[in-house]
């Protein structure tokens, strides 16, 4: 739970977001009639396009990713009926303190540790693969908006450095109208994966590279094997 330094800076929910929301989503390498479908009966955005780091946490209830200038975290409350209810839970802006992402993660500082400022994206990531031993990956994103019967839907594609996948989601704030749409879109019969699962499992529908390398361990000697 957000504390300390942290809490003084949780900004609430990230741009553009409404708050707590129930979403359903899917992956796949190609889109099918779903994404057809969508886009000939709702109304559509702008294309947007932008580079998301993805933090690998060990829990599929917490989503942390660096996006737009800022450390979002949201966390999932619980599941009705296939969706997810997802809450935002904090975005830092950039520059921040390591100190600050250990209290909103609830983390162990480590005392008489040198503080340590963290300017941009790039130093976050490399503070959570060097210091926290966590997973990073670089996700490179493409994404149309749609918005049909009082809901939010999404077609999109994302490309990491081991592939490239398109992705299909629902959301909105009342579950029966995210629902109707997930039903009409021909889903219900596809597991539900959010970002957190899949950066977890490392696997989704037809991909077939995990998006996650193991990575080596250490010997003792400081060798790898």
């Amino acid at each position: 739970m957000p504390g300390g330094a942290a809490a003084a800076r949780d900004a609430g929910p990230a741009p553009g977001e409404d708050g707590d929301r129930f979403e359903f989503r899917i992956f796949r390498r190609r889109l099918g009639a779903e994404a057809r479908i969508l886009a000939a009966c709702a109304g559509a955005g702008p294309v947007e396009a932008g580079l998301d780091r993805y933090v690998v946490l060990p829990s599929p209830d917490l989503g942390l990713k660096v996006s737009g200038g800022a450390l979002e975290l949201k966390r999932r409350l619980r599941s009705r009926d296939r969706l997810e209810l997802w809450h935002p839970q904090a975005r830092l802006p950039l520059p921040m303190a390591a100190a600050e992402i250990e209290a909103l993660l609830g983390l162990e500082a480590r005392p008489g540790r040198k503080a340590v400022v963290l300017a941009d994206a790039s130093a976050v990531a490399a503070w959570f693969t060097r210091v926290q031993h966590r997973a990073v990956v670089a996700m490179r994103k493409r994404r149309r908006r749609y918005f049909v019967a009082g809901v939010r839907a999404e077609i999109g594609e994302i490309a990491w450095s081991g592939g490239r996948l398109e992705t299909l989601a629902v959301e909105g704030p009342c579950p029966g109208k995210v629902a109707a749409q997930v039903a009409r879109l021909g889903l219900g019969h596809l597991p539900n994966t959010s970002y957190p699962r899949l950066l977890l499992d490392g696997r989704s529908g037809r991909a077939d590279e995990p998006l996650v390398q193991p990575q080596p361990s250490t010997r003792p000697n400081g060798r790898t094997r």
